[in-house]
């Protein structure tokens, strides 16, 4: 050891260094041992990250336990908030709280965790699930297997079959999973034979079964979802508390894209405009909706400059819950097309712009009182035009490869066709 009349100043240092580095540590350990809450968050992180690194599938599973004080345990069940999850290989079970569902992109994954859907509910209460023959079948939630609640992500090995609470035919699937509130916004299907519709049903309190959809003969439901529980809680989770959304999320800078979009950019109502719209024309009901809503109303005081970001603003002042101010916002918004950034008004159109009739595709939308009857004319005149040989129009852009033009193809034709038809062309 260095004798204290010989300690230099480095000495001084590194011993002080080490004296507040283990100040640290004790007040860090300390805290943990004064909070139950804190411990039991450190253990089960250590025990996770051990079951990652070394851990196997188990033969048998671990389901939630009321401990070794049976006669303590009450008889009724709290109708406590809960998720119902359904797996991809159709497992069945519920969760011991509210939290929603997230999967980090780390997780360890195995056969049985792959949740494909996952609804709101309560320990007493009931939810729906959807079959790919149209049927809508009633599960009561506490007939299910419950998850333990642990620091890892929530693993359905301990769930149970479909076929242990409902019956299904030989050949018909469980789609998704829903709510059974009236005011739910209902559920987007899509059928074999390319239907794709909003439906409402009506959820009769005394029957465990309904039809949602009638299908053709030949024709089964392979995709279903309740816009409540889809949509509006994706936008929740990538918006601002202000509903502003992003253009580009992370992780698509990882994949081909058009060269403008190369770099993440803030988070703004551009977007949220027409995706509000959108979901008030579905009369969709959702906290997330109403935020975002109020929001718009005030970013109309100053309108956007840009003709992508107006086509938005003009849905949403089409379909959006009316209000007082809404015709002075709109006639704000007609000062601001003439001058608005990737807007030709007159034709014929060079390189990248948006026209009139992107503001207006049909002769009933708001934005087609902007525009003079001959302005109007002479656009579809010139969408006629452009039409090639082989059906499809062209695109106005470079994107990022051929696949991506037979895709972008498909759809702008798709659009000049609704247009066209909408306008007595066709």
């Amino acid at each position: 050891d260095t004798p204290l009349r010989r300690l230099t100043r480095f000495d001084r240092i590194e011993l002080e260094s080490a004296r507040d580095t283990l100040n640290s540590e004790i007040e860090a350990l300390t805290a943990i041992l004064e909070s139950d809450a804190e411990l039991r968050k450190l253990v089960s992180s250590e025990l996770a990250a051990v079951a990652k690194k070394f851990g196997t599938d188990r033969r048998t599973v671990l389901l939630e336990s009321a401990g070794s004080q049976v006669a303590s345990v009450p008889l009724e069940v709290a109708d406590d908030p809960c998720r119902v999850l359904l797996s991809s290989t159709g497992l069945l079970a519920r969760t011991a709280n509210a939290d929603p569902v997230e999967i980090s992109e780390d997780a360890r994954r195995t056969k049985h965790d792959v949740i494909v859907s996952a609804v709101a509910a309560t320990a007493r209460g009931d939810v729906g699930a959807v079959t790919s023959t149209g049927r809508l079948l009633r599960i009561s939630v506490i007939d299910l297997p419950q998850l333990p609640d642990t620091h890892a992500e929530p693993n359905l090995s301990g769930g149970a079959q479909i076929s242990e609470f409902l019956s299904l035919e030989a050949d018909e699937e469980l789609i998704c999973l829903t709510t059974l509130d009236e005011a739910s916004p209902g559920l987007a299907i899509g059928t074999l034979q390319g239907v794709v519709k909003r439906v409402v049903p009506d959820y009769p309190a005394n029957k465990d079964e309904l039809e949602v959809i009638t299908l053709k003969d030949g024709d089964r439901i392979v995709g279903a979802t309740e816009l409540r529980t889809a949509a509006c809680a994706f936008l929740r989770s990538v918006s601002e508390p202000s509903g502003a959304l992003p253009y580009l999320l992370p992780g698509a800078l990882e994949y081909p894209r058009a060269k403008h979009w190369q770099t993440l950019q803030p988070p703004s109502l551009e977007l949220t405009f027409g995706i509000a719209a959108l979901l008030h024309w579905l009369e969709v009901k959702d906290a997330w909706l109403d935020a975002a809503t109020e929001s718009c109303w005030s970013a109309l005081g100053e309108p956007p400059d840009e003709a992508n970001a107006l086509i938005g603003v003009l849905h949403f002042l089409e379909r959006a819950p009316q209000r007082p101010e809404r015709d002075a916002r709109l006639a704000h918004v007609r000062e601001r097309l003439p001058g608005a950034r990737w807007l030709s008004v007159e034709v014929p159109v060079e390189g990248y712009a948006l026209t009139p009739l992107d503001l207006a595709p049909r002769p009933d939308a708001l934005a087609r009182t902007c525009f003079d009857d001959a302005t109007i004319e002479a656009h579809l005149d010139a969408l006629v035009a452009q039409q090639r040989e082989d059906g499809g129009w062209p695109l106005s852009w470079e994107p990022p490869g051929e696949a991506a033009r037979a895709e972008w193809r498909g759809k702008w034709t798709l659009d000049a066709l609704v247009v066209l038809d909408g306008y007595g062309r066709l």
